[in-house]
């Protein structure tokens, strides 16, 4: 129950938050949580300031499937070329993850 109202406060915060000091801490925030209700947040702060992008892309790094794939597939094609070194980098340790 904690974990389901950090997770629903910390997206509002991501998504609405005046300071994007506090958008970026709770992009982090929500990553290290890793729950699927927190993706969405994760997903939709790709489209902010470049150092929330950043921050968003590593926090992919707790999620799989499909969305998460696509958005690194954007992430590669950032105009920030921070984003796309931290969306490389991400992609080529999913790589180098041992199977089994």
């Amino acid at each position: 129950m904690r974990a389901s109202a950090a997770t629903s406060a910390l997206s509002g915060v991501a998504g609405a938050h005046a300071d994007a000091r506090c958008r970026e801490a709770a992009v982090a925030a929500l990553g290290n949580i890793g729950g699927d209700a927190g993706l969405a947040a994760i997903l939709s702060a790709l489209d902010d300031k470049p150092a929330i992008r950043r921050r968003a892309v590593v926090a992919l790094a707790a999620f799989s499937g499909t969305l998460v794939e696509a958005a690194l597939a954007r992430a590669l094609e950032d105009k920030d070329w921070q984003v796309r070194q931290t969306a490389e980098s991400l992609r080529d340790a999913a790589r180098e993850e041992p199977v089994g």
